[in-house]
């Protein structure tokens, strides 16, 4: 298992934060392990596969292994893939093992990879730059902006046509 990466995406990490899972997940190798928070997660997306009563959170292997061989059952039911390698991994406690699962999961899950969520929001940011240059005058009252400004926000903009302050509708 080496070359895993030992910290979680941080899109992977707000998923979690917004889940709001009913543990705390501080020590992801540690809470991961035995499968319980996992089961939660899918039960989430799932909640009549996933039936979380069915799974106990618990430390020892018997528990572990049980969780875990019920998770892939329905799993694959639902042709969710996790590379049994990778299960044994967060198993056993590995180093970035539970990381990489996690993110596996995120990308099952939302059909999205976490690159694709950061790329997402660096064009919005940049956008927002964008906006932000082109309306260096936020205490003027306008009805219009230039007509040379690019990105979404201009056609947003001349839409609502606005007549107050411009600082009321971009946020920073």
């Amino acid at each position: 298992m080496s070359g895993l990466r030992t910290a979680l995406p941080r899109e992977v990490l707000l998923w979690l934060h917004n889940l709001q899972l009913s543990l705390a997940h501080n020590n992801v190798r540690r809470d991961f392990s035995n499968g319980y928070l996992v089961a939660e997660i899918l039960s989430r997306f799932y909640p009549k596969v996933f039936l979380l009563y069915s799974y106990k959170n618990g430390a020892g292997l018997s528990i572990k292994l049980d969780n875990w061989r019920r998770i892939q059952k329905f799993s694959q039911k639902l042709n969710i893939n996790l590379s049994q390698d990778l299960i044994n991994a967060t198993i056993n406690l590995e180093m970035g093992a539970a990381e990489k699962l996690l993110t596996e999961i995120y990308i099952i899950l939302t059909k999205q990879s976490p690159d694709f969520a950061r790329s997402l929001r660096s064009y919005l940011r940049a956008d927002r730059e964008r906006t932000e240059v082109l309306l260096p005058y936020k205490h003027q009252h306008c009805t219009e902006l230039p007509s040379s400004s690019p990105g979404p926000a201009t056609a947003l903009y001349k839409e609502i046509k606005v007549k107050q302050p411009i600082k009321h509708y971009i946020q920073q």
